[in-house]
């Protein structure tokens, strides 16, 4: 049986929300606890990475993939889900290489935790921020916080694959191999 495919959006363009997506929201705007849905999905990269390339790469992801361009809003007292054309694409870098190998780990945590609570404005596309981390020479994670409105376990596997496969087409100069999107 072969999934139905999706239609691509050229444009910025508005949906009506789906229901998963408005109890999100709803349950957003009354939690208590700061970043509460956020997603934060922790990536280990292969070997020596060129951060400017990884940025690039995820630009190129994130166009690919119309929910990673969504944003939430309320037009005429419905929420709306706003597929835009184009977002801002910016990896935060931060070096651990230099911190003690024993509190390394526990340095890596408290980033990711750090990033995790900061809360993502539902309105505001992207609904992520990613960070590179470099924890050695051939040690680095991707961190990237992103809303269970836009985002979940599914996605992660499709996210990575799709991020590698352009980072390594680009180190190898060469066009990415990527499925058509179901």
């Amino acid at each position: 049986m072969t999934s139905p495919q999706a239609p691509h959006v050229p444009q910025t363009d508005v949906f009506p929300a789906s229901f998963a997506q408005e109890r999100l929201w709803f349950l957003e705007r009354f939690a208590s606890e700061v970043g509460l849905y956020n997603i934060n999905a922790r990536f280990p990269l292969p070997g020596r990475i060129d951060p400017g390339r990884l940025e690039a790469a995820l630009g190129r992801v994130v166009r690919r993939h119309e929910t990673l361009r969504t944003s939430l809003v309320v037009e005429g007292g419905q929420l709306m889900q706003v597929v835009s054309t184009d977002v801002p694409v910016c990896v935060q870098q931060t070096d651990l290489s230099t911190t003690p190998p024993g509190e390394r780990w526990r340095a890596f945590e408290q980033v990711c935790l750090e990033d995790a609570v900061v809360p993502l404005v539902l309105e505001q596309p992207p609904l992520w921020r990613a960070r590179l981390v470099r924890l050695a020479d051939q040690e680095w994670w991707l961190v990237f916080v992103v809303h269970h409105c836009v985002f979940d376990a599914s996605s992660a596997a499709i996210f990575l694959s799709d991020l590698l496969e352009v980072y390594a087409a680009g180190v190898e100069g060469r066009e990415p191999r990527l499925p058509d999107l179901p």
